[in-house]
């Protein structure tokens, strides 16, 4: 009677009659391929939930446990499980991964000059030892500190060490006058009352500073 009573409430009050899942093996858990949705309460050997993996078996209950992996990278979230009885879209078996918003961060990966942690274990770039050398740039000593690096003494890094540049034209890194672009002075052989100001090539040679050979320098002809 008391049924019956539920079942036109809700007939009166409810827009959706819920849905009820057989329970053959009595463990409380429904078979989600049984089920029957009615109005008139809830029906005797069905329960209100479809969590059972194997009706037949009250031992075989919520399925195994799966982790989320939003990012897709195979790694699952420790902190985010739920059991299904197969696994499901976004949802893996493992459970290491260290940031399940990042596709390149996993335990595994390549680590690269990116300035993140891409392989979980706590070291980025330069300060962990497995960085790719072919993510890695080259950089060249600049021991004068003129900004201008030696060619044949490099470094190969994430970032420029500390004394390097990205520059490798300087012909005399001794000298911090002496760089491509530094100021000279060239006199022309021909005429010893020709001095014009210029600036050195990348050879470390003072450019000719009268082209047209007239006597005259350039800033002045």
């Amino acid at each position: 009677m008391t049924d019956r009573v539920a079942a036109a409430s809700c007939l009166t009050t409810c827009s959706v009659c819920p849905t009820f899942y057989a329970d053959s093996d009595g463990d409380g858990l429904g078979n989600p391929e049984d089920s029957q949705t009615t109005c008139d309460g809830q029906p005797e050997g069905y329960v209100d939930n479809s969590d059972d993996c194997d009706d037949s078996s009250a031992d075989i209950t919520i399925g195994d446990l799966f982790y989320r992996d939003r990012d897709g990278d195979g790694f699952g979230d420790a902190d985010n499980s739920d059991n299904f009885c197969a696994a499901e879209d976004g949802w893996v078996a493992d459970n290491t991964d260290c940031d399940d918003s990042n596709g390149n961060r996993y335990p595994g990966n390549a680590e690269v000059c990116d300035s993140i942690d891409n392989d979980c274990d706590d070291l980025a770039d330069d300060a962990d030892a497995k960085t790719t050398d072919d993510s890695k740039t080259t950089y060249y000593a600049d021991a004068d500190q003129d900004g201008f690096g030696d060619a044949n003494s490099t470094a190969l890094s994430c970032l420029a060490p500390e004394g390097f540049v990205a520059d490798n034209t300087d012909f005399n890194d001794a000298d911090a006058n002496l760089y491509p672009g530094a100021a000279c002075t060239w006199d022309d052989p021909t005429n010893a009352d020709l001095s014009c100001n210029s600036t050195y090539d990348a050879d470390g040679a003072c450019q000719a500073a009268d082209d047209d050979t007239d006597g005259v320098c350039n800033d002045d002809d």
